[in-house]
């Protein structure tokens, strides 16, 4: 049998414990300052194809990567296309297509999505792209 004694040593252990184990929370906080988050804009990336023609095996894995996403963006989008002011919507959705890709890791934006789905082609980046192919398609 457990004596009050102990029972009493241990209600205080747990409670030493549980109060030293909490996470404190500043004590202090500064008031009357606003922090500011400062958005950059997005500056179109720009894109020179490589002088050798061959594409990066990196690029490529982004290329597939983004590929998805930027048929899902255009399905998403395919209505704001049919209204009478289109034009309107076509640098926004210009700009988007290029932050997709630089998220994806084409730091050249949509630019080098396109050079990158024209070089395929190119009987240098056979291997590579043979190499990189996903089964099935």
């Amino acid at each position: 049998m457990i004596s009050l004694g102990r029972i009493l040593i241990l209600s205080l252990g747990v409670a030493f414990l549980c109060t030293t184990c909490q996470k404190s929370k500043p004590k202090t906080q500064k008031l009357g300052t606003v922090t500011k988050q400062v958005v950059k804009a997005f500056e179109k990336p720009t894109f020179t194809p490589p002088s050798d023609s061959l594409i990066r095996p990196e690029a490529l894995k982004s290329w597939m990567l983004v590929n998805p996403a930027l048929d899902s963006f255009a399905i998403a989008n395919r209505d704001s296309f049919t209204t009478k002011d289109a034009v309107r919507y076509q640098e926004r959705f210009m700009v988007a297509q290029d932050k997709i890709c630089v998220r994806y890791g084409l730091a050249g934006g949509y630019a080098e999505y396109l050079w990158i789905l024209k070089a395929r082609a190119n009987p240098l980046n056979k291997k590579l792209v043979a190499s990189m192919t996903i089964s099935g398609e």
